[in-house]
């Protein structure tokens, strides 16, 4: 897996990931490792270079 700094033209990418993630979600105090988790196991995860 490559990891690089994210740049100005990730950020919608990056957006809609987050929205589409969370958009079932509650709102909660949660913590960092629960919001990695969501993030993974989202169906619009794409993995790198996907």
């Amino acid at each position: 897996m490559d990891i690089r700094q994210e740049t100005p033209g990730d950020y919608e990418a990056v957006y809609q990931l987050i929205r589409e993630a969370f958009a079932p979600a509650e709102l909660s105090g949660g913590h960092e490792q629960d919001l990695a988790a969501a993030l993974r196991n989202s169906p619009a995860a794409v993995p790198c270079g996907g």
